[in-house]
């Protein structure tokens, strides 16, 4: 089992080592090049995004209790008002 030093020294279970490995893979290139024009710098960029994935280390347990409730709400039907809405009467 790795494992990775969060804050406190307690070390992150294999779900939780998964979740981060998942989320690096996939978010990691599209945040670098979200932060790369706003500041202009591919070094600066990444170490952004690398400071945003330790943050995301130290607060992993809070990340993943609200993934699924992000989840839920992609799926989630719009309202029918909001469906309507612009229509001509």
């Amino acid at each position: 089992m790795v494992s990775f030093p969060t804050q406190g020294g307690t070390k992150l279970t294999q779900e939780q080592i998964l979740f981060f490995e998942e989320s690096y893979t996939k978010y990691y290139r599209m945040m670098v090049q979200t932060v790369l024009p706003i500041v202009g710098s591919r070094d600066i960029a990444e170490d952004i995004v690398a400071d945003t994935f330790l943050i995301l280390l130290a607060k992993i347990n809070s990340v993943m209790e609200h993934e699924p409730c992000a989840e839920k709400q992609r799926h989630q039907r719009i309202p029918r008002a909001v469906q309507t809405r612009g229509r001509a009467a």
